[in-house]
């Protein structure tokens, strides 16, 4: 999927979400584990102290440093996903890579991702888009679901399957949740990314 080189093309699978205009969501599948490799083998930056006190999220959660090059990367496949969902977003640029680790019982439960503003206060940007990457797919429980619709539609909880290197891009605004882990390990990159405007 990554480019080498200014004529490489990138090669992957698109499976679109069920709307009529634009697409609640798009899959994007790698045809290689480049991010994967990448992602094992950087450092990691552990949260601390906040496990527990959270009581919507109970997960462990690293920041990743990425390359001038991964993030060109990254941008380059939303800008795939935001072209074929049709949501016209103005990305610019992307915030540092969440890595994130649910052991069994662990959750996340129903949010949105938007947000504006980075730890210290400072303006980052508007979060526009979201992405989440399955790292490995051992696991049992742990679904990634997508709130599609408004509570009187029929099938509005969509359930994303877990692929080893599946990308799952959505708006920040969607409702989604990550449900209990029953058994195993569950390991995710989440990336968003930012424009400078609504």
């Amino acid at each position: 999927m990554l480019l080498n080189g200014e004529n490489s093309k990138q090669e992957f699978k698109v499976k679109n979400g069920i709307s009529a205009f634009t697409e609640p969501y798009i899959i994007l599948t790698p045809s290689n584990t480049t991010i994967i490799d990448w992602v094992v083998n950087i450092e990691k930056k552990w949260e601390k102290g906040n496990k527990g006190e959270v009581k919507y999220r109970q997960c462990d959660v690293a920041w990743l440093d990425s390359s001038d090059e991964i993030q060109k990367e990254l941008l380059i496949v939303a800008a795939t996903a935001n072209k074929k969902a049709n949501w016209f977003f103005d990305i610019k640029r992307i915030e540092p890579l969440q890595y994130t680790v649910y052991n069994k019982g662990e959750y996340f439960d129903w949010h949105m991702d938007i947000d504006q503003y980075d730890f210290s206060g400072e303006y980052k940007g508007l979060r526009k888009l979201s992405m989440t990457m399955f790292l490995n797919d051992d696991f049992e429980g742990g679904n990634l679901q997508l709130e599609a619709g408004p509570p009187n539609m029929r099938n509005r909880i969509i359930n994303m399957q877990s692929q080893i290197g599946t990308m799952i891009f959505f708006p920040s605004t969607m409702w989604h949740r990550v449900t209990p882990i029953v058994k195993g390990v569950r390991k995710t990159l989440v990336v968003w990314f930012l424009s400078d405007y609504g």
